[in-house]
C-alpha cells in the first residue's frame, strides 16, 4: 500500500460531512424554534415596549417599528 486513499473514499467523506452539517442544522432548529416567542397565529410575537435614556432624550422601541434596530449594552466600569 502506498498510503493513498482509494478514489471512493473522498465521496464517502463528502456525504458524511454533508450529513453531519444537515443533522446539526436540524438539531439547532429543533432546539431554538421553541424558544422564540410566538403569538396565537404562529407568527413572531412583538418585542415588549421599552425605553432607555439617551443623550438626545428617551429612546422608545415602539417608535422604531419597521426599522432595523441593534441594541448594544456595555458597562463603562
Amino acid at each position: 500500500m502506498s498510503g493513498r486513499a482509494r478514489p471512493g473514499n473522498s465521496t464517502r467523506y463528502a456525504f458524511l460531512g454533508l450529513f453531519l452539517v444537515a443533522l446539526a442544522a436540524f438539531i439547532a432548529y429543533t432546539l431554538f424554534s421553541s424558544v422564540v416567542p410566538r403569538d396565537q397565529g404562529g407568527s413572531l410575537a412583538a418585542a415588549p415596549d421599552v425605553s432607555f435614556p439617551t443623550l438626545d432624550g428617551d429612546f422608545r422601541l415602539s417608535e422604531q417599528r419597521g426599522k432595523v434596530v441593534a441594541l448594544h449594552f456595555s458597562f463603562p466600569g
